[in-house]
């Protein structure tokens, strides 16, 4: 039964989110933190599914709610901890200037991970079944060939959406409901994926939609980290100097360069995610 496998999804989920949640918790691992968030989304875009099978009757964020804070937090550590690596992968930390600010990232890093370790500690780890039980009540008599309609005609309407967002223009903050549109979709069609052949039912190029996914995620991190350096140029007297406004210019060139990768995925064949 679909209902079963939807739920079956749901406790993969869970199970992923159990096991890299004690893993960050015990050693502040850089990728169980990102792969508890990954979890999270997947369980955000199983929930909108959901939301369609009951016909409305499954509340998204009310559902979302225990798991809001934590996931909140661990965005934030998680913003903090690829900004460290990648500000120590590509600069010189002999030079003074650079290793202030790796100082500073680094007490930042500390701070988020205090407050994350709260947010665990606060968290109750028994809301994930509570939300299970939720979950069988809302899908228990669900209709398979209907189930798999409703995700594949979501998929697409988000695959639309986004093209119809991207058709508007190119301002920044289009590109950020694109990425998170182009995250959404593809949690989705793993759930597709699980029940179907993929090429049957979804036209939809599952590679492009995950490089564009991808290549949006990238340019994210760096935006957030080029407002943090103009935002640390504009209030610490020690980031004034010439090196940081350097370091601002290589963050927006590296952020360009992303922006336009994604546009070139967006124009390619008229429909990049389309097959």
């Amino acid at each position: 039964m679909i209902g079963e496998r939807v739920i079956g999804y749901y406790q993969e989920i869970k199970e992923s989110i159990r096991v890299n949640l004690n893993t960050a918790y015990e050693n502040k691992d850089v990728e169980s933190i990102h792969q508890m968030r990954v979890s999270f989304k997947q369980m955000k875009s199983l929930f909108n599914l959901i939301k369609l099978i009951s016909e409305n009757e499954y509340d998204t964020d009310d559902n979302f709610k225990p798991f809001h804070e934590i996931y909140k937090s661990a965005g934030y550590l998680r913003d903090v901890q690829l900004q460290y690596a990648e500000f120590e992968k590509h600069l010189t930390t002999k030079d003074k200037p650079y290793k202030r600010l790796l100082e500073f990232l680094s007490k930042e890093e500390e701070q988020a991970f205090d407050q994350f370790r709260n947010e665990v500690f606060e968290f109750d780890l028994h809301s994930l079944s509570f939300i299970e039980d939720r979950i069988k009540v809302a899908v228990k008599d669900a209709d398979e060939k209907k189930v798999l309609t409703q995700a594949v005609n979501f998929a697409q309407d988000n695959v639309y959406t986004m093209h119809d967002i991207f058709s508007e223009g190119t301002k920044i903050k289009r590109f950020h409901k694109i990425r998170t549109l182009a995250k959404e979709t593809f949690y989705i069609l793993q759930f597709i994926n699980q029940q179907i052949l993929l090429t049957q039912l979804v036209f939809i190029n599952h590679a492009k939609l995950k490089k564009l996914g991808v290549v949006l995620g990238k340019w994210h991190d760096y935006e957030v980290f080029e407002k943090k350096v103009i935002k640390l140029n504009d209030s610490h007297p020690m980031f004034k100097e010439p090196d940081f406004l350097k370091l601002t210019s290589e963050l927006h060139i590296k952020k360009d360069k992303l922006l336009n990768r994604a546009i070139d995925l967006m124009h390619k064949d008229g429909q990049v995610v389309l097959r």
